[in-house]
């Protein structure tokens, strides 16, 4: 069974990487923002924080948010990558974090076909993708696959987790 397949989903008739990760103890939030938000800056993916809210419980601050990132890769092609963040019990370094990574590739987002074509186009788009241009789909799909894994790599060592 190759790396590959280990973190990959299919939900629709898109084909997702991700993974989960879960920490509780010793954690620094303020280490894990400074070097993560910059790294989506280095390879030039749009960046959106959202739906960003906290509250104080007694046992100390929960908090969540979104981290949406999209980098055009050409006229045709756009990745993705979606991180879910929950934070809880949250007092001085000491945490419980649950991370929730998912990156795919999206193909036409202009819906180019579509839109010339009408309903058509849908079907010419699949026998364009299938046929002309497989060969670059999967590359396309290897390029999200390894930047997805990157910025896991790169949490997992923030959290001084295990990096293999």
């Amino acid at each position: 069974m190759d790396e590959r397949s280990k973190i990959e989903f299919v939900v629709g008739n898109k084909k997702f990487y991700g993974q989960e990760i879960r920490k509780k103890g010793t954690i620094n939030i303020e280490r894990f923002h400074k070097e993560l938000i910059p790294w989506f800056h280095e390879h030039k993916y749009y960046f959106i924080e959202k739906d960003l809210t906290g509250k104080d419980t007694p046992e100390g601050r929960d908090e969540k948010f979104e981290w949406m990132a999209q980098k055009k890769v050409d006229s045709y092609f756009r990745f993705n990558i979606s991180v879910h963040c929950v934070i809880m019990r949250w007092r001085d370094d000491q945490a419980q974090i649950v991370l929730r990574f998912k990156g795919y590739l999206e193909k036409d987002y202009k819906d180019q076909f579509k839109k010339r074509y009408g309903k058509f186009g849908e079907f010419l788009r699949r026998i364009y993708e299938r046929y002309l241009i497989q060969d670059k789909v999967d590359k396309m799909s290897g390029r999200v696959y390894k930047e997805t894994n990157n910025l896991i790599d790169k949490s997992k060592d923030i959290l001084n987790l295990i990096v293999r």
